[in-house]
């Protein structure tokens, strides 16, 4: 445990922080689509723009859910599976299925309900 310390007391450079591979992928079974998939978190870009949408929906928050797994859904090396073409069809799938996608998504980019509720608000 001390040498786990001792590396987070480390003064990173730029090239480490730049170099990093810092964004999550993880496998989320979808038992509503038979099978899984892959999630991947959102870059800080993604979550800005993002959250720029929802704001800009003035509480119409339209096809959250479908919006998100068409970006964040990919395969087990980050490339996204859907297109924005696929966001009417995405939409159109089982609710309970898109759910489990935005709660694991939720969880991987750490957007709480409160987030949620404020982005919604404003």
């Amino acid at each position: 445990m001390a040498k786990a310390r001792r590396e987070l007391n480390k003064l990173l450079t730029r090239e480490e922080i730049l170099d990093c591979q810092d964004l999550k992928i993880e496998r989320l079974d979808v038992p509503e689509w038979g099978g899984y998939v892959y999630v991947r978190s959102m870059t800080a870009s993604e979550r800005d723009a993002w959250e720029g949408r929802l704001i800009e929906s003035k509480n119409k928050v339209p096809e959250m859910r479908s919006m998100l797994a068409s970006e964040l859904v990919c395969d087990e090396n980050g490339k996204g599976v859907f297109t924005p073409d696929d966001l009417q069809a995405l939409g159109r799938k089982s609710g309970a299925a898109l759910d489990r996608v935005f709660d694991k998504v939720q969880q991987l980019n750490k957007v709480s309900e409160k987030d949620l509720e404020e982005l919604a608000g404003n």
